[in-house]
């Protein structure tokens, strides 16, 4: 099964082996809160149809991303290349402006450290920021983005699990 069902809104993968009832998560903390998914009744419907048999997808009433500011970190390998894709969402009623600020571990040099964004109602950002050298295993890239409203948010993401 896939769903919520510890409530900080990330879905966690849930599996059962002879004997053991096994949960699965994300190793990197939540960097804000939001309603636990589990709240949506439309959501926790397909849950409940997929527990039954009814193979759904669960899926929420609304967007999440269209309610409030986002900031989001991947990695990426292409080839030799590595990259840390940044992608930055303004929600559908408000215009966001600031700063994003990016910083790594010793040892690895970023392509960019400071990104400004100045994002339109519902518009996106995203850019692929490359980086060199080695960390060690789950050392991570931080980035901080400063709203001119004061808002911030925080993300990371490990180099390497």
């Amino acid at each position: 099964m896939v769903a919520d069902v510890v409530g900080d809104w990330r879905e966690e993968v849930i599996a059962t082996v002879a004997g053991e009832l096994r949960i699965y998560t994300s190793p990197i903390p939540a960097m804000d809160r939001r309603v636990c998914l589990m709240q949506d009744r439309p959501y926790r419907m397909r849950v409940m149809m997929n527990a039954m048999g009814y193979t759904q997808v669960p899926i929420l009433s609304y967007v999440p991303e269209a309610l409030s500011p986002n900031l989001n970190l991947t990695i990426q390998k292409e080839g030799k290349a590595n990259w840390c894709r940044v992608v930055v969402a303004a929600p559908l009623g408000k215009t966001i402006k600031g700063s994003l600020a990016l910083t790594a571990p010793s040892g690895v040099t970023l392509g960019r450290s400071l990104l400004t964004i100045h994002l339109k109602n519902g518009e996106r950002f995203a850019e692929n920021v490359s980086f060199d050298g080695k960390a060690a295993r789950g050392e991570l890239i931080r980035a901080v983005l400063s709203l001119d409203d004061g808002t911030i948010l925080r993300g990371r993401v490990p180099l390497g699990l």
